[in-house]
């Protein structure tokens, strides 16, 4: 009885943090493969772009030649949250060919507004996480984010490796850093 109840708690926690609504779920391929590309998507995720909290625009092909990890939460998200301080000590200890980014979509699928979520994220106590915010969802489907958090690993060509749903720990993230 105990473990029905448990079940049902780990349903409810898992399913919190889906952020596509009635969308149909795509399926996903294990972390040990890495998703299928073509040269269209590989295109489309090098020319996405994103604002800074100070209004700069960033494009993923700013960081052509690095490997790039980009953790994909929300604030209302628990196990987002559970795992800031984790990539936030990632950030701050990472290998100097890579990039450690997170994005989040302000105003888009129950997520704060733009400045509302700066206010709130700047009284949180992560300084080496570099925030960056989608204006619309296209990144998250371009990579195929279907819940959050969501890790994206991005080769030093600016090809998308692979979009893990779930949380990583920082020894899988750096696992799949180091085979990129």
């Amino acid at each position: 009885m105990k473990w029905k109840y448990v079940c049902i708690g780990a349903s409810l926690l898992l399913g919190a943090c889906q952020p596509m609504g009635n969308q149909q779920a795509k399926t996903t391929k294990p972390s040990t493969e890495t998703v299928s590309k073509d040269k269209s998507a590989t295109k489309k995720v090098l020319e996405a772009s994103f604002k800074t909290f100070d209004g700069k625009t960033v494009h993923l092909s700013d960081y052509k030649g690095k490997k790039v990890y980009i953790k994909v939460w929300a604030s209302w998200c628990p196990t987002c949250l559970a795992g800031l301080p984790e990539v936030d000590a990632l950030a701050a200890d990472h290998a100097e060919d890579s990039v450690i980014l997170s994005v989040v979509a302000p105003g888009v699928n129950r997520e704060k507004k733009a400045e509302d979520f700066k206010e709130w994220f700047s009284g949180l106590e992560y300084k080496n996480l570099s925030v960056l915010m989608a204006e619309t969802p296209d990144f998250f489907k371009q990579v195929g984010v279907i819940g959050y958090p969501t890790s994206v690993f991005i080769n030093q060509n600016g090809e998308l490796v692979q979009a893990h749903p779930g949380h990583l720990s920082n020894e899988d993230i750096q696992k799949q850093l180091d085979k990129m």
